[in-house]
């Protein structure tokens, strides 16, 4: 916000020559805001010096909020090519097109440009992300301290099959009335992702098994709870 008066076009050069654009209005939100800089008149960047009566934006952005006192803008006289706030009053901050020969006030918008993010929590692009679903936040910080956050989560899913072979039948003979001691290869369960493997029916390698036949049987599960079985 400016603390003298100024032309329109002073205005309009003066906000270029300090980064920014007269200030433009989406919502009445913001025309609230602009209103309360000042009690009294404040160029915005309403104008239409180009073509009279073609309203715009300085920076050609969509007009989709405009707040006209009532009659307004009729180019009184003409020369009324740019529109100022507060011609109701504060408590009634409407605009009205004036005349560019007129000095007032003037409200300079800043178009933010990128800020860098912080790491707030989770892993980093490109690092290794467990199965299952991970949140990622980020915060960002502006110079003045004002800061915000963010977050998302990422889903790893787990889709490919277990894989676990059993050794073929074994055929065994009897060394006592109790049976045979009968050794065999434990199934190991193979996975994309860290797997155990569980005996669920039988007996283990080693052990006396009776005369007969003896079903065991092993299972194999990963970290999201798939399994697969061999007997």
């Amino acid at each position: 916000m400016s603390n003298v008066k100024a032309t329109p076009e002073v205005a309009h050069a003066n906000a270029i020559a300090a980064g920014g654009h007269l200030a433009t209005i989406s919502d009445a939100a913001e025309n609230s805001f602009i209103s309360g800089f000042i009690a009294d008149y404040i160029w915005i960047g309403a104008t239409d010096r180009d073509v009279e009566g073609q309203w715009k934006w300085i920076t050609n952005e969509p007009m989709n909020y405009t707040n006209w006192s009532g009659g307004e803008p009729n180019n009184w006289g003409g020369g009324e090519d740019w529109a100022v706030i507060n011609w109701g009053g504060v408590n009634n901050p409407s605009w009205n097109d004036w005349y560019y020969t007129q000095p007032a006030y003037y409200a300079i918008e800043f178009d933010g440009g990128t800020l860098p993010t912080t790491l707030v929590s989770g892993p980093a692009s490109g690092d290794f992300f467990p199965v299952g679903t991970t949140t990622v936040t980020y915060a960002a910080i502006d110079p003045s301290g004002n800061s915000a956050q963010t977050s998302f989560d990422v889903t790893v899913i787990d889709n490919i099959a277990l894989e676990i072979t059993a050794p073929v039948n074994i055929n065994a003979f009897a060394t006592s009335a109790q049976g045979a001691v009968v050794n065999y290869t434990t199934p190991v369960g193979t996975d994309n992702c860290p797997v155990t493997t569980s005996m669920t029916e039988g007996l283990a390698n080693g052990a006396t098994f009776p005369i007969g036949t003896t079903a065991v049987t092993y299972v194999a599960t990963d970290g999201s709870g798939n399994t697969a079985s061999a007997s």
